[in-house]
């Protein structure tokens, strides 16, 4: 199976994982009442959620928002329900906003939303496994924290 996977118009290089799939679309279907996240990568110590966002308009932008904490809940649900946790490995949740312009005050304002609303905030109340942080990203902002790792590329 390719780890190369495409979301909207943007091209994700994954080979460097151990194993990269289309979550939403491959593994969630049978439970309608989750919202998975498009990818789930899995690395030597990690498996990170990632999930992919393109809002048209400020107003669009305003509803992915209060939204886009839900994918990472469901996924990890998903997983915990289905005894798909793996205890050794950290659990990463990551948005990339397909919106060229939003500004790095836009980023930094949507991860600590992102990180509020999944429950970071009280992460040492927490007993159990559970998504250890989340960042959001635009592609400059991911290609510059992970381009040798797994590079984002725009699809003409």
């Amino acid at each position: 199976m390719s780890k190369i996977l495409k979301e909207k118009k943007l091209k994700f290089d994954f080979t460097l994982a151990r194993d990269a799939i289309k979550f939403d679309d491959d593994r969630i279907p049978e439970m309608k009442f989750l919202k998975g996240v498009d990818f789930l990568i899995e690395w030597d110590h990690e498996i990170w959620f990632v999930e992919v966002k393109k809002p048209k308009n400020v107003k669009k932008m305003k509803r992915m928002k209060t939204k886009m904490h839900l994918q990472g809940k469901d996924s990890f649900l998903y997983l915990y329900l289905n005894d798909r946790i793996d205890k050794d490995k950290s659990l990463i949740y990551y948005v990339l906003i397909d919106k060229e312009d939003i500004s790095k005050k836009s980023l930094t304002f949507l991860t600590e939303y992102l990180n509020r609303n999944v429950g970071l905030e009280n992460k040492d109340m927490i007993k159990n496994k559970y998504i250890e942080s989340a960042s959001v990203f635009n592609e400059a902002t991911w290609n510059k924290r992970f381009n040798s790792q797994c590079p984002v590329k725009r699809i003409t």
